[in-house]
């Protein structure tokens, strides 16, 4: 159960990181450098800390199906309240 607890806080950290550095994060990228399969918790529980908006997507999967995903878009190190 402490591993589990770790490993979230270790994944925010790194969703964070790239964000700062990048700008913006999308599922598949977060799940293929950090594992993290569940990066709409992640960034919600960063939202209470920082700026992040959603935006669609829109693309096409390995078959060639179009498809839509998730792009988070960082704004400021600290929200506005």
């Amino acid at each position: 159960m402490g591993n589990e607890i770790t490993t979230i806080e270790s994944q925010r950290k790194m969703v964070l990181r790239h964000l700062q550095e990048k700008g913006f994060i999308t599922p598949n990228e977060a799940e293929a450098l950090y594992g993290c399969k569940r990066l709409a918790s992640r960034i919600n529980e960063l939202r209470k800390y920082f700026r992040i908006s959603t935006t669609l997507e829109q693309g096409r999967n390995r078959f060639g199906k179009p498809v839509r995903y998730a792009k988070y878009i960082y704004h400021s190190d600290y929200k506005c309240i």
